[in-house]
């Protein structure tokens, strides 16, 4: 049995179509998810915020003044990432995506750690 170009054509763009409605479903899935939440409020809490904090005055100690480099971050929610009792999350620098920091929290102690950072990032902080 043939079957023709076009046929073929069609059942991948029918699948592609079912994929991207499966995706839209997890992300809404994830979204209303009360873990999910819970995950956010972790990664918004002000002992976290503190810690990220911390590692960044550890990269820049002028870090958040008009004389340095780093001038802000933000936490970038759509990397976040629940494994076990750890907690991944990135976060953006100066406002700029090549400029990011991965870290991870403990769920069951309030310690944040660097995992690792851009290397666009260490080359902002090597310029003199």
């Amino acid at each position: 049995f043939i079957v023709s170009k076009e046929a073929c054509f069609m059942r991948k763009r029918i699948l592609g179509a079912l994929t991207f409605i499966a995706a839209i479903g997890g992300v809404i899935y994830m979204k209303n998810n009360p873990k999910y939440k819970e995950i956010i409020q972790t990664v918004k809490t002000a002992d976290a915020r503190g810690l990220y904090e911390k590692i960044i005055f550890e990269k820049d100690k002028l870090a958040f003044t008009t004389k340095s480099k780093i001038k802000d971050y933000k936490i970038d929610y759509e990397s976040i990432k629940h494994i076990g009792e750890k907690i991944f999350a990135r976060l953006i620098v100066n406002n700029d995506e090549k400029l990011s920091i991965d870290t991870v929290i403990n769920e069951g102690e309030p310690l944040v750690e660097e995992v690792k950072h851009s290397k666009e990032l260490d080359e902002l902080l090597k310029e003199e």
